[in-house]
């Protein structure tokens, strides 16, 4: 048995929006059996037993919002503030978020079986408000998770 702290969860419904603002469904942590995860989250608990298939995805970029962010901080720049120079410099801070951005987040997808249907969850490392899982917490957590069960 091994508990696991600061892990966030989402269902595949949310996980799925092409527009979120908040990734997450619920943050708790998680315990691992030899043939179960149990998620005890903020919200609820999930008991998830085997068989059930792990694999690590990655969150889908909301490109479209990203681009339309730079397109109304562009136009404020250049209606408000009319200096090239300062329009460049929002340009390259606009390009170094959407770098940092492009890291995209890794989550855990998790599929198992419920009442005859199989469902999805995903889980992430919520350390650090999810900057952990951004720079390997996440994988880290994927192969503990890989090792405890079965």
């Amino acid at each position: 048995m091994k508990k696991i702290d600061n892990v966030w969860l989402s269902e595949s419904d949310r996980f799925n929006k092409t527009f979120k603002s908040v990734v997450y469904d619920q943050f708790g942590s998680i315990t691992i059996h030899s043939n179960e995860i149990i998620f005890e989250g903020n919200k609820s608990t999930k008991a998830l037993k085997a068989p059930f298939s792990i694999k690590l995805v990655y969150t889908r970029f909301p490109l479209f919002n990203f681009i339309l962010a730079i397109g109304i901080t562009m136009g404020y720049c250049i209606l408000r503030h009319k200096s090239p120079e300062f329009t460049g410099i929002v340009l390259v801070a606009d390009l170094a978020v959407f770098s940092i951005l492009r890291l995209q987040q890794k989550w855990i997808l998790l599929e198992y079986k419920s009442k005859s249907k199989t469902e999805q969850i995903y889980l992430s490392d919520g350390s650090i408000r999810g900057w952990k899982g951004l720079f390997g917490g996440t994988k880290k957590l994927y192969s503990t998770i890989k090792e405890n069960i079965l």
